[in-house]
């Protein structure tokens, strides 16, 4: 019975002091929003204009003859560049 008593004061005493307080709009802040990255312009795909072969089908014979070939056109001497 002494606790019904004490919840029953309890009870009046909350009822008495929780006086609704008049409705008072809240401020909400604007939201924050985070600045957007500059959009890059996007850059066309450009295919190749020209087929792309393999550059190593040349032999051996073929860079020693363009070798020559080179020395020759400078007027220099084959034998300068062999070793012995």
């Amino acid at each position: 019975m002494k606790y019904v008593k004490k919840f029953e004061s309890f009870i009046k005493e909350s009822t008495i002091t929780a006086s609704p307080e008049p409705m008072v709009k809240p401020t909400i802040a604007p939201p924050i929003t985070k600045p957007q990255r500059p959009v890059k312009p996007s850059k066309p795909i450009v295919r190749p204009t020209v087929d792309p072969a393999p550059k190593a089908k040349k032999t051996e014979m073929d860079v020693a003859k363009r070798f020559i070939e080179e020395v020759n056109a400078k007027g220099e001497s084959v034998e300068k560049y062999l070793s012995k």
